[in-house]
């Protein structure tokens, strides 16, 4: 992220909107004003940021990858060019759009065959190559390896290398195990000699895989480790995944099925968090397959649904049809036979959409023969027009004859042409009704999915708007305080909570920010609110370094899933305390601030870690910082919190807020607004009533963002001590 953050920067300042940054210096770029332009080496340092950094954000290096391209065919720069489309290829393949890779990756080999260098010219035919791999078109890929090599052995055995790996991957998919050891050690070889860390990860994970098919376990753990140890250090998330998940099935076939699901889940996360969804397909669909295999039918069918769900969302046909067969084996299992047979159906009719796919493939090769024969035939015909023309006047009479029998052959072709015509008019109207039939049943079968689903959410965000505090609550505290609330999605991981005890007149009121948000997130915020209920209301503990001790405590204990294995879920909050009586205000935080606005300073200046001020205001906003440490696993011996106190004046305002505001991006140059910002938006808010603050703070949220998507939950409260 880094990386590209600095791409940014390089792409804004090339349209005239950066300030100066070390990074933009050192590629030429310079303040607006200054004369700077786009060159040669602008191109190739933007082509290789992006190439770094398409396995860790596919989506950020296509939009760039696609901006690059223009400036480089702006300075007509063929190299450039093509470089940015393949870049784009690459991000195309690990979004599985392979239908737009190829696109992509020939009009980069067409401009590499036009105008641009040898070693260009091998990288698209190598790209070319990767892309019928993934295809499964593994002969039209070992002809693209093989020329690569033999166009790379003129110039540089440097460039031979990462065929020499595809060729490995190749000869194993089509079961020559030979082949494929032979290939893939010539590779890694070549790899290490250049250190070509990419190439070395693609090699070892292949002879990993042999080595397990081989059921020479150790052997393959041996090579997947030293992958995965290379995959870590240069951040390639897609190899750590697919190594990872492979190592995991090593494990399962030695019958070490703890170890094998914590190699299981970690692979799965890497894969969620990159977006690459035919990945966490394959993977689930691996894991329903384990749990079938050990007797767990409630997680096999459980993840068999994943398996579906992700199939859908990359469209990877042939994962649907075995998870809808998995899921068949499972009713089977558990006796319900009729449900068995309705995910057969569903299998078969997927089974069948990849047999139309092949005849589709089929009828169009047939096609593209067709029209080959057709031009064949009118050249033949203006062949023998030119001959009759030029022909000699002795033999007229010959050549009419001749040209008759040509009529009569031409009027045969012709009525052969269009017998041709019809027949393949026919064939593909029953494709296309074949497919309009699969189409409706996949669009009905999501449909419902979708309809469920949201059904659920929507009862979700019932019962989360049911247990966050009404307004009647918060009005006990001070009839002035304002409530700005926004979830990401429609149930939220960010809650907020508060209750007043008329006995003691002691008000107390939280923000918390839990792991995640949508559906998780909203999960573990009932959990908080609900312990926040045991523990304040139930139990009656008011001091606010106690309540988070607690908190946390429960937490751990109801996120443990087994003996010695933490979970990293949990929440910041931060929690006030007023002891209306005593005219005091108590606070704890794990990692979220406590903000004090405020005409003059605070009693106790030890605990303000910084002041903010704003032009033409007499206020002040003071932060408390909270404890560097979140509610949930952080330290094997828990640290207790810290509460911090100070007096209670009239005016003072108290807010509190999670990160969601200050992170989101926006903005001419899609940067996060962040904190400064934020506390003087809040500070400038304070000449307005009380009840207009949440208005204002969405009318600067929406401003900023712009067409931005929302990246997390807000919440933002703040309550008023009345003048």
């Amino acid at each position: 992220m880094k990386r590209f953050s600095a791409l940014l920067f390089c792409l804004i300042s090339i349209t005239g909107f950066s300030q100066e940054d070390p990074f933009l210096e050192d590629l030429g770029v310079r303040k607006p004003g200054n004369s700077s332009k786009v060159n040669v080496e602008i191109i190739d340092k933007l082509n290789k940021v992006i190439n770094d950094s398409v396995y860790s954000n596919a989506t950020k290096a296509a939009k760039y990858s696609r901006i690059t391209y223009d400036l480089a065919e702006k300075i007509e720069y063929a190299n450039g060019q093509v470089e940015s489309m393949l870049n784009l290829s690459r991000a195309m393949v690990y979004s599985n759009e392979l239908d737009s890779a190829l696109i992509y990756t020939k009009r980069g080999l067409d401009i590499a065959e036009r105008s641009s260098t040898d070693e260009l010219l091998i990288k698209a035919h190598e790209m070319l190559g990767g892309i019928y791999t993934y295809s499964g078109k593994h002969d039209l890929a070992a002809d693209e390896y093989f020329e690569t090599i033999a166009l790379a052995e003129k110039i540089d055995e440097k460039l031979t290398i990462t065929s020499y790996a595809n060729l490995g991957h190749v000869f194993k998919m089509v079961g020559n195990v030979e082949k494929s050891k032979k290939y893939s050690k010539k590779a890694y070889e070549l790899g290490k000699k250049y250190k070509d860390t990419s190439v070395v990860i693609t090699a070892l994970n292949i002879l990993g895989l042999l080595e397990k098919r081989a059921e020479e376990s150790q052997n393959a753990l041996n090579y997947f480790e030293e992958g995965l140890d290379y995959s870590r250090k240069t951040n390639n998330l897609e190899r750590q995944s697919q190594i990872l998940y492979n190592m995991a099935n090593v494990y399962f076939n030695l019958k070490k099925y703890d170890e094998g699901f914590v190699l299981y889940d970690e692979s799965m996360e890497i894969s969620r968090v990159n977006d690459s969804y035919s990945s966490v397909a394959i993977g689930y669909h691996g894991g329903a397959l384990t749990y079938l295999e050990i007797g767990q039918l409630a997680k096999a069918s459980s993840y068999a649904d994943s398996a579906l769900h992700y199939g859908m969302l990359s469209k990877n046909y042939e994962i649907i049809m075995e998870s809808y067969a998995l899921q068949a084996e499972v009713a089977k299992t558990k006796g319900n036979y009729k449900k068995g047979l309705e995910y057969l159906e569903f299998a078969y009719i997927y089974k069948d959409s990849m047999n139309l796919s092949d005849l589709n493939a089929a009828a169009l090769e047939a096609e593209g023969s067709f029209e080959k024969e057709k031009t064949h035939i009118a050249d033949s015909l203006k062949q023998i027009e030119d001959d009759l023309i030029t022909a000699n006047d002795k033999k007229i009479n010959d050549q009419k004859i001749q040209s008759r029998e040509v009529l009569l052959w031409i009027s045969g072709v012709v009525l052969l042409l269009v017998t041709i015509g019809i027949y393949f008019l026919y064939k593909n109207n029953k494709l296309i009704k074949a497919q309009n039939a699969l189409v409706n049943a996949q669009k009905n079968e999501i449909e419902l999915q979708h309809q469920e689903i949201t059904d659920s959410i929507n009862y979700a965000k019932r019962i989360q708007d049911a247990i966050i505090t009404k307004e009647g609550e918060w009005r006990k505290i001070s009839p002035e305080h304002f409530i700005y609330f926004k979830p990401k999605d429609v149930v939220s991981g960010d809650f907020y909570w508060v209750h007043h005890n008329t006995d003691a007149n002691r008000s107390i009121w939280a923000v918390a920010d839990c792991t995640g948000h949508g559906v998780p997130g909203a999960f573990m915020s009932m959990l908080g609110v609900g312990f926040l209920n045991e523990i304040i209301i139930e139990n009656g503990i008011s001091n606010p370094s106690d309540i988070l001790g607690r908190l946390r405590t429960k937490i751990i204990d109801a996120l443990e899933k087994r003996e010695g294995e933490k979970s990293k879920d949990g929440m910041d909050i931060s929690l006030c305390v007023w002891d209306k009586n005593a005219n005091t205000l108590e606070y704890a935080g794990a990692n979220n601030p406590l903000w004090i606005i405020r005409q003059g300073k605070l009693e106790h200046p030890e605990i303000v870690k910084r002041t903010t001020q704003i032009e033409n205001s007499q206020l002040s906003l003071h932060e408390i910082g909270p404890d560097k440490m979140p509610i949930g696993n952080f330290l094997s011996i828990p640290i207790p919190f810290t509460t911090k106190k100070t007096t209670v004046l009239p005016g003072d305002v108290f807010v509190l807020i999670t990160d969601g505001f200050a992170d989101q991006f926006g903005g001419e140059n899609g940067k996060k607004f962040k904190y400064t910002p934020l506390k003087e938006l809040i500070l400038r808010m304070q000449s307005k009533p009380t009840i207009e603050h949440d208005e204002e703070l969405n009318r600067a949220f929406e401003a900023w963002r712009g067409d931005e998507e929302q990246i997390d939950d807000i919440c933002i409260v703040g309550v008023k001590v009345n003048s």
